[in-house]
């Protein structure tokens, strides 16, 4: 877990959260950061999937079918903090659980689904994190798996942890449907109507003619998650489409520099606590002006990405009708509406025992001083040192549109935040 460093002074600080609207595709949405921080330690795992020795829990991870007598099928989804989250069932259960759609990872259950529904161990998997340290972990086939009407056998999964801490627990005690199931059918997501369609082709889909069509690369056969060129500056950018991230384009320094793409010193940096499976990292995105056709889009350069390979969250995956064709090895993303990517809060919080500094906006002269994992006292005034973690989960899903809040210290002294609203204004809307 994160350390806590010594608060350099006691302060308070307001935060942006989101605005009234909540709409999947308005022109300009916030969302809390707390998951970008988590999701920065998990983005570093799955890019190397591919690249690690697996056990035998390979096999068990490619197994899944589908049947496709039930397809297509059309069923709503949720976004909840940046998340993509719909409702499953296991097993023969009547009764539906919420799981994370992510195609930037394989499937991910906790220990008592894998225990409830699995059918015990069937393999382990090797991975290795973004700090370099391989995690051995075990793979449970589940069944039966049911979305709406669409029945998936013999799925495997990865066994996690989201045990109350987890920020991801906030969203879903269950685990993550990933890649390894989704490669069976194709899946399309359309923020404008909040549905996800699973169907066996494209062929009678809508937003397939006259979309941008990239050829698919899977990213390994553990997780086939989709990467994609993206026209970016002078060239192409490798990209990873990840549903379970709820960030911009992110990509290393380098990759943006080869692509002809400057990174100016005074570009908007963001300082950001994340995890890995050695414990606390730290994070740090600036966003730059790039190029893609006639749009100028935000880019965030984050040297902590593994070079080579960018990621695409939802913030960025909103602006179109996404299809994902793993059959027909093709994505599609259809353009719906000119969308400013979401403003960020001027400082966040995340969870580490209790609650901390999560995130923080550079340069802004009330973050003088802020310090990443530095224990928070109160927020609006209501003390919330001992609080518990569901507390946090609160703040996560339902953040006020503005906060206070106070770190620990031994005297008050109250910081106003200089709103960051205008952060992304020179992007295209």
């Amino acid at each position: 877990m994160p350390t806590k460093p010594d608060t350099p002074g006691p302060r308070s600080a307001t935060s942006s959260g989101p605005g009234a609207d909540e709409g999947h595709w308005a022109t300009s949405r916030l969302v809390p950061l707390a998951i970008i921080a988590v999701a920065v330690g998990l983005i570093g795992a799955i890019i190397v999937f591919a690249r690690q020795e697996q056990d035998d829990g390979r096999a068990v991870l490619a197994a899944a079918a589908v049947d496709s007598a039930t397809l297509p099928i059309s069923v709503p989804y949720r976004e909840v903090a940046g998340a993509v989250v719909i409702d499953v069932t296991l097993g023969n259960s009547d009764r539906s659980v919420p799981m994370l759609l992510d195609t930037g990872a394989p499937t991910i259950v906790s220990g008592q689904i894998a225990e409830t529904y699995g059918t015990g161990l069937a393999g382990t998997v090797s991975a290795a994190s973004i700090d370099g340290q391989v995690v051995t972990s075990d793979v449970v086939a589940l069944p039966r798996l049911a979305i709406g009407g669409a029945v998936f056998s013999t799925v495997g999964a990865v066994v996690g942890e989201l045990e109350p801490g987890n920020p991801f627990a906030c969203l879903s005690e269950a685990g993550f449907i990933g890649a390894n199931l989704m490669r069976t059918a194709v899946w399309q997501l359309d923020p404008v109507a909040g549905v996800v369609t699973i169907a066996p082709s494209v062929d009678g889909l809508d937003h397939i003619d006259g979309a941008d069509r990239f050829d698919l690369l899977p990213a390994s056969d553990i997780s086939p998650s989709p990467l994609i060129e993206v026209p970016l500056g002078e060239g192409t950018l490798t990209t990873l489409l990840d549903t379970g991230s709820n960030g911009w384009l992110a990509a290393h320094p380098d990759d943006l520099g080869k692509l002809g793409v400057a990174i100016p010193d005074d570009a908007p940096a963001m300082a950001i606590l994340g995890t890995t499976a050695g414990g606390a990292s730290v994070a740090r995105a600036r966003w730059v002006d790039a190029e893609r056709g006639r749009a100028v889009l935000p880019v965030a350069a984050m040297e902590l990405l593994s070079p080579g390979q960018a990621v695409a969250g939802m913030d960025y995956l909103s602006r179109y009708v996404v299809t994902v064709d793993w059959p027909g090895g093709a994505v599609y993303l259809d353009p719906i509406a000119t969308v400013a990517p979401s403003t960020p809060a001027s400082a966040s919080l995340a969870w580490d025992d209790g609650f901390v500094v999560g995130s923080y906006v550079e340069g802004l002269p009330a973050n003088d001083g802020l310090q990443l994992a530095a224990p928070v006292l109160a927020i609006d005034d209501e003390i919330v040192s001992d609080a518990p973690f569901d507390r946090f989960c609160r703040h996560l899903t339902q953040p006020p549109e503005r906060m206070v809040f106070t770190l620990e210290a031994d005297h008050a002294e109250t910081v106003p935040v200089a709103p960051v609203e205008d952060l992304f204004a020179r992007f295209e809307r």
